[in-house]
């Protein structure tokens, strides 16, 4: 039989996918690190093509302590959403210094499963580590403000597509504004003060000094009317 290794199985979800793109139909073993006993025993059930599937550590499931009596209608509404993979439980997380496992969480917003949040810092996990330095270009730092106009405790802000886009993390309130609006905000929270702003932005945009002035006042009446940004004393 052929055999195929893998360093662990959570779902079978992988394993599902190497073997629809594996040729023929010759007997199969599968041979994962670590799996739930019962992943392994659906797996033979399922697949006809598969002999056995051993491991060399069982993974416990702690979803029936975890949930008690909400067990039951839980693993029924996740066997519903699941399309693909053969088991559905909840283990301890894997990580290994090569790879940590992707595992699904259901985003009732989006009314699907996304994959859950990594754990495992850069320096623990090479493919973690590899995707942070691809991201890395995305990271945006929101640095301490000093002045009269700031943002107040709890407001966050970004740049995604040349967009500014404000988030209130008390109220939950978010607004996204395009145009000069991230500039003007830029040369606020980097000055603290209207004066210094408008010096900061008066190479960067091209509108007369009072037109600019005026401007830049204005977003920071908003600003402040909308809780993004506090008054000076």
């Amino acid at each position: 039989p052929r055999v195929v290794v893998d360093d662990c199985a959570l779902s079978g979800l992988r394993f599902q996918e190497s073997l629809a793109d594996l040729p023929g139909d010759g007997p199969v073993v599968f041979a994962p690190l670590l799996s739930h006993p019962d992943l392994r025993a659906r797996i033979v059930a399922t697949e006809a093509r598969v002999e056995r599937v051993v491991s060399a550590r069982d993974l416990d499931d702690r979803a029936p302590a975890l949930l008690g009596p909400g067990y039951d209608a839980w693993k029924e509404r996740w066997d519903g959403r699941r399309l693909q993979g053969y088991w559905t439980g909840v283990v301890d997380h894997v990580v290994f210094p090569w790879s940590e496992p992707d595992v699904a969480v259901w985003d009732p917003s989006a009314g699907k499963t996304v994959h859950g949040w990594r754990v495992a810092g850069a320096e623990r996990c090479l493919k973690n580590r590899m995707a942070f330095q691809a991201r890395r270009d995305r990271l945006q730092v929101n640095r301490p403000a000093e002045g009269g106009h700031v943002p107040p405790e709890g407001v966050v802000y970004a740049e995604i597509e040349g967009d500014l886009v404000l988030a209130d993390l008390a109220t939950g309130r978010t607004v996204r504004l395009g145009g000069s609006a991230p500039s003007l905000w830029r040369g606020l929270v980097d000055t603290g003060n209207l004066p210094e702003a408008e010096a900061a932005l008066a190479a960067q945009i091209e509108l007369e000094p009072e037109a600019l002035g005026r401007e830049l006042a204005e977003f920071a009446a908003q600003m402040v009317e909308w809780g993004f940004l506090v008054a000076p004393p």
